[in-house]
């Protein structure tokens, strides 16, 4: 899980996560009130977070898969 990365960060609107050793992962972005705000999974190389919905500040990005679970702060603008 340590190969993965998130990018951008900060982000306007999109980031992505590149999942290079295609691990089945499950992705939840929480809001700054707590929030889930979106939900991924699958054992795909990328995944597209679209926020252009919401609102700007800090977000959680919760990384989970059979080798463990990280959690990464984003701060969307």
């Amino acid at each position: 899980m340590q190969n993965i990365s998130i990018s951008p960060n900060p982000v306007e609107d999109v980031f992505h996560v590149e999942n290079p050793e295609l691990l089945n992962l499950s992705i939840y972005v929480y809001n700054n009130l707590g929030q889930l705000v979106f939900v991924d999974s699958g054992d795909r190389g990328r995944f597209t977070v679209d926020l252009s919905n919401q609102s700007s500040g800090m977000h959680l990005v919760r990384l989970v898969s059979k080798d463990g679970e990280i959690t990464r702060k984003i701060i969307k603008q």
